[in-house]
């Protein structure tokens, strides 16, 4: 029996990992706030949620709202409204490609109320920026928007262009918001982030053409770059292969055990797009189904989010995709999500018990 329970431990040691709590207070500004639960966004070209959670982190388009001339267009925006208030001190946006853009003017603002005279603009006096904020970039500069500014609370962040000249949509490459936010962004940052959960190993996929795990760092990297060659940049997405009878499974570690109480996916807008998902969580070294979803068939949701039957205490998370909507087995995904929060230390257990005697005593004496 005790030789059983080593082999388990050891056949399950990539899924625990060592003990780092308070990681995000100690990183907590490479968190990309764009990619935090529950956010909603807008755009001058309408839904703009693919903006928050693209699947190959490229062509987000804002439309121009008026051709002024020349091939220039002006007013074109996107939106951010954070479920929460957090501090923001930076902005990072990439084009899609430098041929589209001989010349543009955009500016960065802030509000805590979204209401029309409460935008904060957030690139005034930075280089370039001229005396209301606004920042012309001709090419090759023309690609990167990026900018810091000392922190400031936000509960709703906008990228706006002035004009900008030769196509008739502002294609957004890659946006990355950040700020020191200590611990405040849970729960929900995703567990999985890696610019947090540093130790917990790299995850894994296993499908039709995979029978062992091979390491996929892309699924939880929080849209590390790719440049593509061309003054383009895209983040990572895998292919993979799924069936009836033989699931593909993308495995994530986390750094400690974890409250986990929902998940989240990326995927394709196509046929490519994942069907039917299966979530499993490790506890007590013993896989459990924790939730079952359907996934529509349609270009606009790309991102899902998926309530967890219970909240369980895990320390690995699996993403079974049994099925894709394409005739053949062939899906597409990036970015694996996993919320929660981390479980109370037994001494803080206690204190909370002592606390509940204390004021059942208190009601008791009354």
């Amino acid at each position: 029996m005790r030789t059983l329970l080593i082999i388990a431990s050891l056949a399950l040691a990539m899924c625990v990992g060592p003990v780092q709590a308070d990681t995000v207070a100690m990183d907590g500004s490479k968190v990309n706030l764009l990619t935090l639960r529950d956010n909603t966004a807008t755009s001058s070209r309408g839904n703009a949620q693919a903006f928050l959670h693209s699947v190959y982190g490229w062509d987000f388009r804002m439309t121009g709202g008026e051709n002024i001339g020349n091939n220039t267009y002006k007013d074109a925006w996107v939106e951010v409204q954070f479920a929460n208030t957090y501090w923001v001190s930076d902005y990072w946006f990439t084009t899609y490609d430098l041929s589209l853009y001989p010349s543009l003017t955009y500016r960065f603002e802030t509000s805590m109320t979204g209401l029309a005279d409460d935008w904060q603009v957030q690139t005034l006096g930075a280089p370039k920026a001229d005396a209301d904020g606004w920042i012309t970039l001709t090419a090759p500069d023309s690609y990167l928007l990026t900018g810091t500014f000392a922190p400031v609370q936000a509960r709703y962040v906008r990228l706006s262009f002035d004009t900008f000249t030769g196509y008739q949509d502002a294609i957004i490459s890659l946006a990355r918001i950040t700020g020191p936010n200590d611990n405040v962004i849970q729960p929900n940052i995703s567990l999985a982030q890696t610019t947090w959960n540093i130790g917990a190993g790299v995850p894994t996929l296993t499908d039709l053409y995979n029978a062992t795990p091979v390491e996929r760092p892309q699924l939880t990297d929080d849209y590390t770059l790719r440049d593509n060659g061309n003054g383009t940049y895209a983040s990572h997405a895998i292919v993979y292969y799924a069936s009836d009878e033989v699931a593909a499974q993308m495995t994530v570690p986390l750094n400690d055990v974890y409250n986990v109480h929902a998940v989240g996916m990326t995927t394709t807008g196509d046929g490519r797009k994942a069907k039917d998902v299966e979530i499993w969580v490790l506890v007590d070294n013993t896989w459990k189904l924790a939730a079952s979803a359907e996934f529509p068939n349609n270009n606009d949701q790309r991102y899902h989010d998926i309530p967890l039957n219970d909240t369980y205490a895990t320390s690995c998370v699996r993403f079974d995709v049994l099925s894709v909507w394409s005739d053949n087995s062939e899906g597409v995904m990036s970015q694996l999500y996993v919320y929660g929060a981390p479980v109370p230390e037994p001494a803080t257990m206690a204190l909370l018990a002592l606390g509940g005697l204390a004021l059942l005593r208190r009601r008791r004496a009354a």
